[in-house]
């Protein structure tokens, strides 16, 4: 009986040091995964990028009006079609994006 005991020990002991092993192994794997991250940086996602940071109102502090830090600036700079129910930023790709079609057309 004792022997049972052991070799059932034992074998606990190897099953829980497998699986902490594999568990060690699976998170440096993840972690390691997780440091690179999926920036685009292609000159279209750069020029957005710059686009949508002009946008922002520095002088405006978010804590206390977050529609003027995001939005007035854009707003005073842009001219919003009247015929428009809304506009923002996917507006205006849609336009840039029409025109080029056009002028493949």
């Amino acid at each position: 009986m004792h022997q049972f005991r052991t070799k059932r020990w034992t074998m606990n002991c190897w099953t829980t040091a497998r699986i902490f092993i594999m568990s060690a192994l699976i998170c440096s794997t993840t972690a390691e995964t997780k440091g690179e991250d999926d920036v685009c940086k292609t000159a279209d996602c750069m020029r957005l990028g710059l686009e949508l940071s002009d946008a922002i109102n520095t002088s405006a502090d978010p804590c206390d009006d977050f529609y003027d830090y995001v939005c007035k600036k854009w707003k005073n700079k842009t001219k919003i079609p009247p015929y428009l129910p809304s506009y923002g930023h996917l507006w205006l790709i849609r336009d840039e994006v029409a025109k080029k079609m056009n002028e493949l057309t």
